[in-house]
C-alpha cells in the first residue's frame, strides 16, 4: 500500500501557480510586518519594563516568552501534520493578535509577560508553519534562499525602524507601538489564509472522491459527522438515514474525543512536564538575588529540586513509554542529523540571549544613547544577518551544495564578535559597538538558517514537521537559558556594585535598579552620580559578555561534529547523501 503524502505536501499540490505566487507574496508581506515588529519590540519592552517599575524583571519576561516559544514549535508542528497548515496558521494569527493587545494594555509586568507569552505562541507558531510550507514546496538546493527571502525586510526596514521607533515612542508611547501589530499582522496574512482555505477544500474533495484503498484506509468511520455504524453501512452501499445522524450530545462527545486526541498527538503532557521542569530550574536563577538568604532559601532550593529530581526524569520516562506521539521521539533524539544541530542552535541562541538581554539598557545608561541611536545599534545584528543570509550565504550554499563549512565559519565568527564586544566594553563609541553587532549578525546568517535546512533535508517529509518543531523547541530553550543566565548575572552583580558606590544614596540604588531609564533623565552623563552608575554597569557588563563568550565557544566545539550533507537540486523524501 502506497503511503499518502503529508498534509502540507497535499495542500501545496492543490495550489495553482498563481495561488502559489499569492501565497508567497503574502508570506513576504507578513515577513515585513514581523520584521518591523521584531526589530522594535525589544526596545519597546525595555521601556515598558522601566515604566512599569519592573526593569529588574526584564529577563523574567524574556524567560516567560522563551518558554512560550518552546511550546509553540512542537504544537504548531503537530497542527501542521494532523490539522493541516490552515489550522496552524489560523491558531497562530489569533494568538499573535491577542498577545499584542494584551501587552499594549498591560497594567503591570505580570500581565505584560502574559501578553508576551501569547505573542510568542502565535509568532513562533506562524514561523514554524511557514517553514513547513516552504519546505514542502521547494527543492533542497533553493530551500535556504526560500527560507531567508521573507526576512529580506529586516535589511530594508532595519535602520528606518530606528526613526519609526523614536517617532512612535515620542508621539504615542510604547503601548501603541506594540498594539498596532495586532491589526497589521492578520491583515498581511489574509491572502495566504484565503489561498490555503481554497486549497484545503480541494484536498478534502479529492479525498472524498477517491475510491482507492489507500485513501479509504486513512479515513476513520464517522469522520463526516455520522456514527460509526452508519458510516460502516454507508461503506457497504446503504444510504444513511436522517434518523441515524448523531444526536447533539454525540457531537459534543465526539468533539471532546477529538480534542483529547489532538492533545495526545501534540504530546501536551510531555510539553507540560518539560516546560515546568525548565521553569523550575530557570526561575530560581532570576529570583535568587532578590532573596535575603540567596541560594540557601527554601523558596530557591525547592523549585530546583522539583525540576531536576522529579519533573525532568518524569518527562524522560513519559517520552519513552507514555507518549502517543512524543514531542521528542527517541529515534529523532538518537539521530545525529538532528541532535547535533539542535544542541548547536540551543547554545548559539543562549549566547545571543546573554549578550543581548541588557544591551539596550547598557546603551541608554552607560553610553547615553538616544532612542534612535540605541535602536540603530540594536538592529545592526538583524540587518547584517539578513543581508549576508539572503545575498551571500544562500547563493554560496546553492552554488556549492554544502552547509557544514558555513556553519563552522559562522560559529567561529560568533566567538570573535563577542570577543570584540568584550574589547569594546570600556568604549563609548556607538559606531564600534554597531560593527561588533554586525559581526554577530554575520555569524547568525552563517549558522541559524543553514542549521534549519540541514535538519530539513536530512529527514523525510513525514518527520519534517516534528523535526522542525523540535528544533524550534531547542531554539527557544536556548534563549530561555541565556536570558535566565543574563538576568542572574545582572541582578547578582549590579546591585552590590551600585550599593558600593559612595556617591549613590539608597533611593538612587533602588531607582537605578528598577527604573533606570527614568533615573537617567535627571542625571546627565558626567555628573558624579551618573559616573558611579556607569562604573557599576561596565563591571556587570563585562561579566555578562564573558559568560556569552564561554557559551559561544562551547557551541563552536560542538559544531565541529555537525553532519555534512550534500544538497540535491530536486525535492526529495529520502534525505541527502552524507559527505
Amino acid at each position: 500500500m502506497d503511503r499518502l503524502p503529508s498534509k502540507p505536501v497535499r495542500l501545496v499540490q492543490q495550489l495553482s501557480p498563481n495561488e502559489r505566487k499569492v501565497a508567497f507574496a503574502s508570506i513576504c508581506i507578513f515577513g515585513a510586518v514581523l520584521s518591523l515588529d521584531r526589530l522594535t519590540a525589544p526596545s519597546y519592552q525595555t521601556v515598558a519594563a522601566s515604566s512599569l517599575d519592573s526593569h529588574s524583571l526584564l529577563t523574567l519576561v524574556a524567560v516567560v516568552r522563551s518558554i512560550a516559544a518552546a511550546v509553540a514549535g512542537p504544537t504548531s508542528a503537530q497542527l501542521c501534520e494532523m490539522g493541516g497548515l490552515l489550522c496552524a496558521y489560523v491558531a497562530g494569527v489569533v494568538l499573535y493578535a491577542a498577545g499584542c493587545l494584551v501587552m499594549a494594555s498591560a497594567p503591570d509586568i505580570a500581565v505584560f509577560a502574559l501578553g508576551g507569552a501569547l505573542y510568542e505562541l502565535g509568532a513562533n507558531g506562524l514561523i514554524v508553519a511557514q517553514s513547513v510550507l516552504i519546505a514542502s514546496a521547494t527543492s533542497p538546493r533553493i530551500r535556504l534562499f526560500s527560507q531567508t527571502l521573507p526576512q529580506l525586510s529586516f535589511a530594508v526596514l532595519g535602520y528606518p525602524s530606528a526613526s519609526i521607533y523614536a517617532a512612535v515612542l515620542k508621539r504615542w508611547g510604547w503601548r501603541s507601538g506594540l498594539g498596532m501589530f495586532a491589526a497589521l499582522g492578520p491583515a498581511s496574512l489574509l491572502p495566504l489564509l484565503v489561498v490555503m482555505f481554497n486549497g484545503s477544500r480541494r484536498t478534502v474533495e479529492d479525498l472524498n472522491s477517491a475510491a482507492s484503498p489507500t485513501f479509504d484506509a486513512r479515513l476513520r468511520p464517522g469522520w463526516n459527522g455520522t456514527s460509526g455504524d452508519a458510516a460502516a453501512r454507508k461503506d457497504e452501499g446503504g444510504a444513511v438515514k436522517p434518523g441515524e445522524q448523531r444526536r447533539p450530545i454525540e457531537h459534543i462527545v465526539a468533539l471532546l474525543r477529538r480534542l483529547w486526541t489532538l492533545l495526545q498527538l501534540a504530546d501536551a503532557v510531555g510539553l507540560f512536564l518539560l516546560l515546568c521542569s525548565v521553569a523550575a530550574v530557570l526561575l530560581p536563577l532570576l529570583l535568587a538575588a532578590r532573596e535575603p538568604s540567596g541560594w540557601s532559601s527554601p523558596h530557591i532550593l525547592l523549585p530546583l529540586v522539583l525540576g531536576l529530581a522529579i519533573l525532568l526524569p518524569a518527562f524522560a520516562l513519559w517520552e519513552r513509554w507514555g507518549a502517543v506521539r512524543p514531542v521528542l521521539p527517541v529515534d529523532l533524539v538518537r539521530s545525529r542529523a538532528w541532535l547535533l544541530p539542535a544542541l548547536v542552535t540551543a547554545l548559539f541562541w543562549a549566547a545571543h540571549a546573554i549578550q543581548g538581554s541588557y544591551l539596550a539598557t547598557y546603551l541608554y545608561v552607560a553610553l547615553g544613547a538616544s532612542a534612535r541611536a540605541q535602536q540603530s545599534v540594536a538592529v545592526t545584528y538583524s540587518v547584517a544577518d539578513c543581508l549576508f543570509g539572503v545575498v551571500l550565504v544562500s547563493a554560496l550554499v546553492r552554488a556549492t551544495g554544502r552547509l557544514y563549512p558555513f556553519q563552522v565559519l559562522g560559529l567561529a565568527v560568533g566567538v570573535a564578535g563577542i570577543g570584540l564586544m568584550l574589547a569594546l566594553r570600556t568604549s563609548s563609541d556607538l559606531a564600534r559597538i554597531a560593527v561588533a553587532q554586525a559581526v554577530l549578525g554575520t555569524a547568525g546568517s552563517l549558522v541559524v538558517a543553514p542549521l534549519q535546512v540541514s535538519v530539513q533535508v536530512s529527514l523525510d517529509e513525514h518527520r519534517l514537521a516534528t523535526a522542525v518543531g523540535a528544533l524550534n523547541l531547542f531554539n527557544a530553550l536556548g534563549s530561555a537559558v541565556g536570558s535566565a543566565a543574563a538576568g542572574s548575572i545582572w541582578s547578582g552583580a549590579l546591585l552590590p556594585r551600585l550599593s558600593s558606590q559612595v556617591e549613590l544614596t539608597s533611593d538612587d540604588v533602588r531607582s537605578v535598579y528598577s527604573e533606570p531609564l527614568a533615573w537617567i533623565q535627571s542625571h546627565a552623563l558626567g555628573s558624579a552620580k551618573r559616573t558611579a552608575v556607569v562604573l557599576a554597569y561596565r563591571g556587570t557588563w563585562t561579566l555578562v559578555l564573558s559568560a556569552a563568550a564561554g557559551v559561544a565557544g562551547l557551541a563552536l566545539l560542538v559544531g565541529l561534529f555537525l553532519p555534512n550533507p550534500i544538497l540535491d537540486k530536486e525535492r526529495q523524501d529520502s534525505g541527502p547523501v552524507e559527505g
